[in-house]
């Protein structure tokens, strides 16, 4: 693909300073096949970006004065160009035979190394590596017009995906395509509680009448803590409401037989359902990803969840901020390129137990907030008052703290932790107005 390169490369000193932005979005000096021709091409660029011209005899000098090639090549690669009005043509030539280098040799390495994960991320990196491009605004405001008859004709039916839990549904129209949806709290509040009992609804609908009360869409989970295993014995338990401690300690259902049906509903249930888990520790983002567009591509990813953030094996960086956001921008990337809801769960800091009261939790707390508050859609922080005062009331208190298109608002569900669930969600949780012990909530 020489010729191309060469093509491009003349185009833009036959065409100046035009010709260059006409390609600059597209191509980079190491879409080139030579060192030569890419050099040529960062020349090109500094020169556009200063106020001298463009032309082949400033560029000649100034490759001939860094040692590129002679000033005489430089003329001669214009001449033999026959003009610059099919500059992005032949650009769009180079970037193709650039990707698909780049594709032999990630899968040459990954031939090499045997390692399919890493290889995965770097396929995925490569194609979200493409420039992106702009449509006419008549186009999108098409689709949206488009999406609000779409709503109109729904009526009351929710759009996004079913939680199970009537207010949030209310309040966040069911989760949304292309959004983000953080679950944060301090340890032990039971953000994975709340996270896993959402996926198991959305993937295997509660029953009335014996039929799902929506349908049921395709889960994929990523848990860094727990194992697949732990993970399905909380499903379990939450499915049949059966305590966990029967499954921890099965000779106790000797003494309770009908535990032992409701288990062997639950698990049929759970066995049928569209959910993938995949329980393996220190993957990165990019991993997940690629994963995650593999999954999508063949039609079963509708909800993606990640429990959790500050599991993730994190890019190297100057500061643990910058690799936090680099994690939360892919999060993001994810829901917004695949159209699909992401959860992802993460931990708050100790700044709403710090001094002699416990205060429910800000969204100030999430660790690296900034982050975390930019690249979420809605934020849920989860607090249970019982939890540090055994005479509080008992529940959860669910803050929708932040929603980008919607209301926020205090949710009240109610805790059965010991089969790993919450339920209820059709009323609101009401702060206390003075509390000595729990200060402003």
């Amino acid at each position: 693909m020489s010729l191309a390169a060469e093509n491009v490369i003349g185009g833009i000193l036959l065409g100046g300073k035009d010709a260059y932005w006409q390609v600059a979005d597209m191509l980079r000096p190491e879409d080139f096949p030579t060192l030569r021709l890419a050099n040529l091409y960062r020349l090109c660029g500094d020169v556009a970006r200063s106020a001298a011209d463009l032309d082949a005899i400033v560029i000649g000098d100034e490759a001939e004065r860094q040692g590129v090639t002679d000033c005489a090549e430089v003329v001669s690669l214009a001449a033999n160009t026959a003009g610059s009005s099919n500059v992005r043509g032949w650009a769009e030539k180079v970037q193709g035979a650039a990707l698909d280098r780049r594709f032999r040799e990630v899968c040459r390495q990954g031939a090499q190394t045997g390692d399919m994960p890493t290889t995965q991320a770097a396929m995925t990196a490569l194609l979200s590596s493409q420039p992106a491009t702009a449509v006419p605004a008549r186009a999108a405001l098409q689709r949206m017009w488009d999406s609000v008859m779409v709503r109109y004709e729904a009526g009351d039916a929710l759009m996004g995906l079913r939680t199970g839990f009537p207010l949030i549904d209310e309040m966040t129209g069911g989760l949304q395509p292309g959004r983000v949806y953080g679950i944060g709290a301090r340890a032990k509040m039971g953000k994975t509680v709340l996270a896993m009992n959402i996926c198991a609804n959305v993937a295997c609908p509660p029953l009335r009448d014996g039929q799902p009360e929506w349908p049921a869409k395709s889960v994929a989970v990523w848990s860094l803590e727990m194992s697949d295993e732990e993970l399905m014995q909380r499903m379990v338990c939450a499915r049949s409401g059966v305590p966990s401690t029967l499954l921890q300690r099965p000779r106790l259902m000797d003494s309770a037989p009908e535990a032992t049906g409701q288990l062997t509903v639950a698990i049929k249930d759970l066995r049928n359902a569209p959910l993938l888990i995949s329980d393996r520790t220190d993957v990165t983002i990019e991993q997940i990803e690629a994963q995650a567009r593999q999954l999508h591509a063949c039609g079963q990813l509708d909800l993606l969840c990640i429990d959790y953030l500050g599991l993730l094996r994190l890019p190297k960086a100057d500061r643990h901020d910058l690799a936090i956001a680099h994690a939360t921008r892919r999060v993001k990337i994810i829901a917004k390129e695949l159209r699909i809801p992401v959860i992802l769960v993460f931990q708050l800091n100790r700044g709403s137990e710090q001094g002699g009261t416990v205060r429910a939790p800000r969204p100030s707390d999430a660790r690296d907030s900034g982050a975390i508050e930019q690249d979420l859609d809605a934020m849920f922080l989860l607090h249970r008052p019982s939890y540090y005062d055994k005479a509080a009331p008992k529940g959860l208190r669910l803050d929708l703290a932040i929603q980008r298109n919607g209301p926020t608002g205090l949710i009240r569900l109610e805790d059965e932790l010991h089969a790993c669930r919450f339920t209820g969600g059709t009323s609101e949780w009401a702060d206390a107005k003075k509390d000595a012990d729990w200060g402003d909530l």
